[in-house]
């Protein structure tokens, strides 16, 4: 190779300098939000993500959860009782699935479509209950701690949330989660 090609291979003409410029400029611009949906983008171009993401994306998480936890036990559980209590919280956090989702929607948020790690776990360990054990499990799981702990995260979310929609959608829920975690609470207490 001669020296010439060598040089501008690596040295190369003014016109490529620039056009490998627009290019990466152009990249940059269309470059997607993080995939951690933080609203952020490279440098500092993007709007700030909607301070009330966390509490949505935390919302969402625990109704998908309860959403898999209820179909695993449609699937798993012989009683009828323990049956109509998971398909009331599948048609529940369905609907408030569905809300979160709007609303993230109307206020350009991403939330999660998937459970989150841990609840995932909980959701494995669900599933590898004996036919013995599962019903205790998953009320005393699903139904009490996991329903103690969204009540305690709607209560903050209607507490810290900045936009007032946000708020109301908290305090909307509350009542029937505060059902599923008192039914939950009641039907461990008569299995004890």
């Amino acid at each position: 190779m001669s020296f010439n090609r060598l040089f501008h291979r690596f040295h190369p003409l003014p016109w490529q300098a620039m056009f490998f410029a627009a290019v990466s400029a152009l990249a940059l611009a269309a470059a997607p939000v993080s995939a951690q949906g933080t609203g952020t983008a490279i440098g500092s171009l993007a709007e700030p993500a909607h301070p009330d993401q966390p509490l949505l994306e935390n919302l969402a998480q625990a109704s998908i959860a309860e959403i898999e936890a209820g179909k695993t036990a449609l699937e798993k559980s012989a009683d009828p009782q323990v049956q109509k209590f998971a398909q009331q919280l599948i048609e529940d956090h369905s609907a408030a699935l569905k809300d979160i989702e709007q609303l993230a929607l109307s206020k350009r948020m991403t939330i999660p479509k998937d459970a989150s790690m841990q609840h995932k776990a909980s959701g494995t360990e669900l599933k590898l209950q004996t036919a013995a054990t599962f019903d205790g499990q998953y009320m005393r799981q699903a139904g009490v701690n996991d329903h103690a702990q969204t009540l305690a995260l709607l209560q903050k979310t209607q507490r810290e949330a900045r936009d007032p929609q946000v708020k109301a959608l908290a305090a909307r829920l509350q009542p029937t989660m505060r059902q599923h975690l008192n039914t939950a609470r009641q039907m461990v207490a008569q299995k004890k």
